[in-house]
């Protein structure tokens, strides 16, 4: 999804890949999505990616 996208708990916000498997990342609650790191790069463990705001 893009920076600034709404999101409904549960959508598919990002996927993550790692020795050739895909998981997907789902919005753990519906709000604004804020994204921290661009696409494509590799990242270390417990890198924040980007966060959802939760709705009101």
């Amino acid at each position: 999804v893009e920076d600034g996208a709404t999101v409904e708990k549960g959508q598919v916000i990002a996927i993550m890949e790692a020795m050739k498997m895909e998981t997907s990342i789902l919005a753990p609650c519906a709000g604004i999505v804020q994204i921290s790191k661009e696409p494509g790069g590799y990242l270390e463990a417990k890198v924040v990616i980007g966060r959802v705001e939760a709705a009101d």
